[in-house]
């Protein structure tokens, strides 16, 4: 099955429990582990906001992406057996780069 979001909406893919380990434990979604965010990982972009001047709202990530939103921001998913969630553009906190 295939999504495109609406406007202004990004689908992220969130890892599994078994794709969130550490050190080979598996850390089950019940967990709270205090985190006050999730990592996800960019699927598909809708379409930006275009602002009153035609300007477009910029993107600053594209799919393939990883980054980070409220633990409670947006609609989760299941698609496929997998969780996804949609959010705002305004609800992704920042994008994580590996060094």
């Amino acid at each position: 099955m295939v999504i495109r979001p609406m406007k202004n909406r990004v689908l992220l893919r969130i890892p599994s429990a078994k794709e969130r380990q550490h050190k080979g434990i598996i850390i089950p979604s019940t967990v709270d582990t205090g985190e006050k965010y999730l990592i996800g990982q960019v699927i598909a972009i809708g379409p930006p906001k275009e602002f009153k001047n035609g300007t477009l709202f910029p993107l600053t990530f594209e799919p393939g992406d990883k980054v980070l939103v409220g633990k409670f921001a947006g609609t989760r998913l299941h698609i496929d057996d997998k969780l996804h969630m949609t959010v705002d553009f305004k609800e992704i906190l920042g994008v994580l780069i590996e060094e």
